[in-house]
């Protein structure tokens, strides 16, 4: 899992955005992954968020070509 872009700088009392990216070709199932912000706010210097969710292998439908 890596960030791909956040908000540096989020006044006292915004919200801010963090986008990450999960590589998820070799999770097959339940997954669980965690991921720290840290902040300069003296009451929560530090997060700890949870992503998780339920990965399925693509599989194509499609049939191969044939000659008729």
């Amino acid at each position: 899992m890596k960030v791909v872009r956040f908000d540096p700088h989020i006044q006292p009392g915004g919200q801010g955005e963090i986008v990450i990216a999960l590589e998820t070709k070799k999770l097959d199932g339940k997954f669980d992954r965690y991921f720290r912000v840290l902040s300069n706010d003296p009451r929560r210097p530090e997060i700890l968020i949870k992503v998780y969710g339920l990965a399925t292998p693509f599989r194509s439908s499609l049939a191969p070509p044939c000659n008729l």
